[in-house]
């Protein structure tokens, strides 16, 4: 099934692009009986939750039937574990005020303030 997913949201991007953006968050784990089971790395429950929505399973379901000539449904999970950690550049961001954005452009690329009425 895995080799088989890039196909599978390809035919569900067609009938309905935002399950197609849901589900390229996730990947397929396992096939357990009847059932293909998705997982969501942790922090997205939101996610997972709109994948097992009744009417977008039953597309999913439907798309999986015409691709694969097999009934199948599917369950949508989030990994076990903590959301992802920021990265430290992200962890350390502060918001510069007008004056420091520009006092960081002068001295990084060596800019100038231009005059906005001589400009014109």
């Amino acid at each position: 099934m895995k080799r088989a997913w890039t196909i599978i949201l390809t035919a569900v991007k067609r009938r309905r692009p935002s399950l197609y953006a849901l589900l390229n968050e996730g990947r397929p784990e396992a096939l357990e009986d009847d059932v293909l089971v998705l997982k969501f790395p942790p922090g997205l429950e939101f996610q997972a939750a709109q994948v097992n929505r009744a009417d977008n399973e039953s597309l999913l379901s439907e798309t999986l039937r015409h691709l694969t000539g097999r009934e199948m449904s599917v369950s949508a999970r989030v990994a076990e574990g903590t959301s992802a950690p920021q990265d430290a550049a992200s962890e350390h961001a502060t918001l510069l005020s007008k004056e420091e954005l520009i006092d960081l452009l002068k001295k990084e690329f060596d800019a100038r303030p231009i005059d906005d009425e001589a400009a014109r």
